[in-house]
C-alpha cells in the first residue's frame, strides 16, 4: 500500500513509503516492546527500518553452537559493519540445543532465549552438567582467539556468560577487562575455566571491581583464596550473586571478607569448599542479612550451629541446601523441625531446605 501526495509545483503524485512516515524515535519506543523474531522481520522492510532495529538484534547476544560464534565472528569482522558490536550488552555462550528432545520438550526455539542474566531468568541456577554431550562444544572448541575476534569490538558489554569453556585461559580474561569501559560491566560467569589465575582476577577487578555484582567463579580451580578476598572488598556492597563452587582451597578468612565486605549478597554458593567451617556462616547472619539463598552443599565442616545462626537471623533467607554437609545426621531430622518453628514463629515464611540423598560407591 502507497500513500501519495500531490505537488503543487509540477502536479506529480509523488508515491511515499508508509515506513518513512514514522520518526526514528517513535520506532525506537515500538522495537522496544516487540520480541526478536518480531524485530528481525522489521528489520527487512527499509533501511531506515533496519538502523533503527540493528540495536535490538544484537543487544542481548544467545549462542549455542560453534557455527553461531563463527558466523558471529564474520559479522563483526566485515567492513559493512564495523560499529555492530557497540550495540552488545550481553554475550551469553550456552550448552547447544538437545540433540534428542524426549517427548515433553518443545523443538529449541531460538526466539525465547533467556540469558541466564536476564530479569526473567532463574537467578539461582544449578552448576553446569559437563556429563551431557550438549557441552562438548563449549569444552572444545570455543578459544580465546573466537572470544578475542568479539570481545575487542564491545566495548559496552555489560554481561558475560562462558560456564563450561574450559579452553578459556587468563588472555580471555585480560582482553574482557581491558576492551569494556569502566563501570560498564556488572555480570560475569566463568565456570570451569580450571586455568584462569589470580593475575587475571586481580586486572579484571582492579578495572571493573567497583561495578561488578554477579560474579560464578565456580571450578575455577587455579584461584586462591587471596583473589576472592580481593574481589570481595573491591565489589563491596554492590555485589548480589557470587558462586564459589568447587574452589578447595578457599578458606575462612576468605568467606569472611565477603561476610565483611558485602553486605547485601543476595545468593552465595559454597559446594564443596571444605575447609569452610561455621564461623563465616556466623559472620555472614550478622552482617548480610538480605542473603536468600545459599548452598553449604558437601562442604563438610558446616554444621547445624552456623546454619542454625543464619536460619535465624537472615529474614529473607528462602532456600538452603546442606546436602552432604557437616550437620550431624543423628540429629539432622530435630534440627530441620527447629528450624521450621522459628520460621514459623518469627513470621518469615516457609524456607526450602535441599537435602538430596548421596550415593557412595
Amino acid at each position: 500500500m502507497n500513500v501519495y501526495s500531490t505537488s503543487s509545483d509540477n502536479d506529480r503524485n509523488t508515491s511515499i513509503t508508509p515506513s518513512r512516515l514514522i520518526p526514528p524515535e517513535i520506532l525506537h519506543q515500538i522495537f522496544s516492546l516487540l520480541p526478536i523474531r518480531v524485530i528481525r522481520c522489521c528489520a527487512l522492510v527499509s533501511r531506515s527500518w533496519n538502523s533503527s532495529a540493528i540495536p535490538y538484534l544484537y543487544q542481548n547476544i544467545v549462542l549455542r553452537t560453534h557455527t553461531q560464534l563463527a558466523f558471529l565472528n564474520r559479522t563483526f569482522a566485515s567492513p559493512n559493519a564495523p560499529h555492530l558490536g557497540e550495540q552488545v550488552r550481553s554475550l551469553a555462550l550456552l550448552v547447544s540445543p538437545p540433540l534428542l528432545p524426549d517427548w515433553k520438550s518443545h523443538a529449541w526455539d531460538r526466539d525465547r532465549e533467556i540469558p541466564p542474566f536476564s530479569p526473567h531468568a532463574d537467578e539461582n541456577y544449578p552448576e553446569i552438567n559437563t556429563g551431557c554431550k550438549e557441552t562438548e562444544w563449549l569444552e572444545t572448541h570455543v578459544t580465546d582467539a573466537d572470544l578475542r575476534s568479539i570481545l575487542i569490538r564491545c566495548p559496552n558489554l555489560g554481561a558475560i556468560h562462558l560456564n563450561g569453556c574450559s579452553q578459556l585461559t587468563d588472555t580471555t580474561l585480560v582482553t574482557l577487562a581491558d576492551s569494556c569501559r569502566q563501570g560498564v560491566l556488572h555480570t560475569i560467569h566463568i565456570a570451569l575455566l580450571r586455568t584462569v589465575t589470580d593475575p587475571s582476577i586481580v586486572h579484571l577487578v582492579q578495572r571493573h571491581g567497583p561495578h561488578l555484582r554477579n560474579v560464578d567463579l565456580s571450578l575455577c580451580t587455579s584461584l586462591t583464596p587471596a583473589s576472592v578476598a580481593l574481589l570481595a572488598r573491591a565489589t563491596g556492597p554492590r555485589l548480589t550473586h557470587l558462586r564459589l563452587n568447587s574452589i578447595a582451597s578457599l578458606t575462612d578468612d576468605s568467606i569472611g571478607a565477603v561476610a565483611e565486605w558485602c553486605p547485601n549478597i543476595r545468593l552465595l554458593h559454597l559446594v564443596r569448599c571444605w575447609k569452610v567451617t561455621d564461623g563465616p556462616m556466623t559472620a555472614i547472619a550478622q552482617r548480610c542479612r538480605r542473603l536468600r539463598y545459599l548452598s553449604v552443599a558437601f562442604a563438610t565442616n558446616v554444621t547445624e550451629e552456623g546454619l542454625t545462626a543464619l536460619v535465624n537471623q537472615c529474614a529473607e533467607l528462602a532456600w538452603l541446601d546442606i546436602t552432604a554437609c557437616g550437620v550431624r545426621l543423628f540429629f539432622k531430622e530435630a534440627v530441620l523441625r527447629r528450624w521450621t518453628q522459628v520460621r514459623t514463629q518469627t513470621g518469615r515464611g516457609e524456607m526450602a531446605v535441599v537435602d538430596r540423598k548421596v550415593l557412595l560407591v
